[in-house]
Parts: C-alpha cells; structure tokens; sequence
C-alpha cells in the first residue's frame, strides 16, 4: 500500500461526493470499515467493525451531508509520499515561474481555480465511490497556463512551435495515461480548462500595436467571462441535479473507458459477516449514475462484484509528463 486506505483519506478532507451532497444509493447511513480497521487487509468485517459514512465525513447532520469544502482540500490532500513528491516537483519548477512571472496574488487566484475547478468537474462526472485527491488539478493548470503565455508571446519566445508542439504531446500523453483506472482524470481536463482560460485573462503579454493590445484585451475578458461561466455552471449542476452525470452523458469516458471493470463501480462492496451490507452497482452501462442496495441474503454476490478497497492513487505518471513538457 502506497499511501492512508481510503477512509483515512475521506476523514482528512479528500473530495467524496457522499459526504459533500446526497447521492441516490448512497446515503450517509452506510456503513463502512471504521478507521482502525481500515488498514486490515480482510475482506469481510463484522458488524462492530462498521461505522456509519456520517461518523468516517465528520458530518454534524448525518440527514444533510454538505461539506462543500471538500473542493478545496482535497487539493492539499496526498495518497503518501511519492504522490506529493511528484507534485511538488513540477510546483517547484514550472508552477514557481508562473508565480515569477505573474506575481504572487494572480497566481495563488489562477492555482486555487485550477485546484478547485477540476475537483468541481470530477465531483460531477467522476466516480463518486472513490475518494479524490492531490494538487494535479492545479498542476495541469500550470500546464496549459504555459501554453497560453508562450502563445500571447509568440515572437519574442525561442522556437515557439517546437516549445508548444512539445508541450501539447506531452499534456496530451498525460491525459491519456488518465483513462486508466484509479486516476481521477476530471481533475486533469478541469484543471487544464482553467488553466487556458485563466492564462487568457492573467498571462503578461507585449503590446506591439494598439490593435495588438485591442484583441489581447477583448481575450482577456473572454476568458474571464468563460472562466466565471464554467465555475459557476459546475457548481449549480452538482448542487440542483439529483444526477449531475446526466447533463452530459459520454463525459465519463474521459476519465474512464468501459473496458475496465473498475470503471464500472462507483462505490465500494463490503462483507458483513455471511452478510452483504450494501453493494452498489452501475446498471446497464447507460452513463448515468444509479444505485441499487443488494442484500445477500436474497442473492449471494459472486466474487467478480467486489470492489477494490485500496485507496486511490493519483496520477503519478501524469505529473511526471507536466515535469518534463516544461
């Protein structure tokens, strides 16, 4: 094990959507592996070892989970020590010339949308059964954010094509090794997102021209606006839809592809005794979030339904690429 089981990281603040909003399925009563028993490697747990999901979030109403927070800490949340390890490297190293560049106050606006914009997209479509942590949201913030001020700067930059071209395979390469499962890619396409749109309205650029200066301006505001815009959208569509993954129902795909079994659980399985306690399933692959409770005693699971109980890992392998697209 790499890092804290997964009910160490939901206590510490990682994004878990059960514990930020109610999900059909899924309600704060469940129960789950307490935190002293977390690290055990047993498959089945009695009843003295569960503790309700409202005891694991810490939440003062058990009825009404509304620890929105979570956007926010889960970002300075890690799986272990090489999962922050990465992140600091490319923080150190990219992320601090963007700081140089732009100052210390614009970049702490552009690196906290980044975080929390992609834990918003993930909240939305990704897989709500697994804790979701780390920087890399912001990470790939930085990314595209790089992208953006070398195109603003185009001519006075050293071999621009080869610097973007660069870049872009890399970032695209990361994105892919996203699919895999475990790895919350929304954070990366979220953080990605706002890291163009944040790049447009933050980026330095030299004005040659009044027309020049003209149309970075009109930018600047463009991507104000969109970056105000996908926020906001985000955040209505994860608090006012009983099923946020409706309103767009192929964007699990980009996080996560059907030929992966682990792609197609959204929560995790536990034993109670001889008893199934609760078990949720994805129902008819239709790209839509719905939930069922199955008691074993009307009908015993087979062993392929059980999920996974390790904790999640972050992209380790995408990070490195942001390092080495720098």
């Amino acid at each position: 094990m790499l890092g804290p089981p997964a009910e160490f990281l939901i206590s510490f603040g990682a994004r878990f959507v059960p514990c930020m909003r109610s999900v059909p399925g899924l309600p704060p009563t469940n129960m789950i592996p307490c935190l002293k028993e977390s690290t055990s490697s047993q498959q089945k747990f009695m009843k003295d070892q569960m503790c309700s999901l409202a005891h694991i979030c810490g939440l003062d109403d058990p009825k009404n989970p509304d620890q929105g927070y979570r956007f926010v800490s889960a970002i300075f949340v890690h799986a272990g020590i090489v999962h922050i390890l990465f992140n600091l490297i490319v923080l150190l190293t990219l992320c601090c010339q963007i700081e140089k560049l732009i100052g210390t106050i614009a970049y702490a606006i552009v690196f906290m949308a980044g975080g929390i914009g992609g834990n918003l997209l993930g909240g939305n479509f990704g897989l709500i059964g697994q804790p979701a942590l780390g920087a890399s949201g912001a990470v790939y913030t930085c990314i595209s954010f790089e992208m953006i001020d070398l195109i603003y700067n185009w001519k006075y930059e050293i071999k621009p094509k080869t610097r973007l071209t660069v870049s872009i395979i890399f970032a695209v390469l990361g994105l892919a090794l996203g699919l895999l499962p475990g790895l919350d890619n929304f954070s990366h396409i979220g953080g990605f997102c706002v890291g163009i749109l944040g790049g447009m309205v933050f980026a330095p650029s030299i004005h040659s021209t009044k027309t020049h200066m003209f149309i970075n301006w009109l930018c600047r505001l463009i991507g104000m606006g969109l970056l105000i815009a996908f926020i906001v959208a985000l955040v209505l569509n994860f608090y006012r839809n009983d099923d946020p993954a409706t309103a767009c129902k192929w964007c699990r795909y980009l996080s996560c592809l059907p030929m992966f079994d682990a792609c197609r659980g959204y929560g995790t399985y536990y034993e109670l005794g001889t008893y199934a306690y609760s078990h949720l399933r994805y129902i008819n692959y239709d790209f839509r979030w719905r939930f069922y409770n199955e008691l074993a005693t009307k009908k015993r699971l087979p062993s392929s339904h059980y999920l996974s109980t390790s904790p999640f890992l972050s992209p380790l392998f995408c990070d490195l690429l942001g390092i080495l697209s720098v």
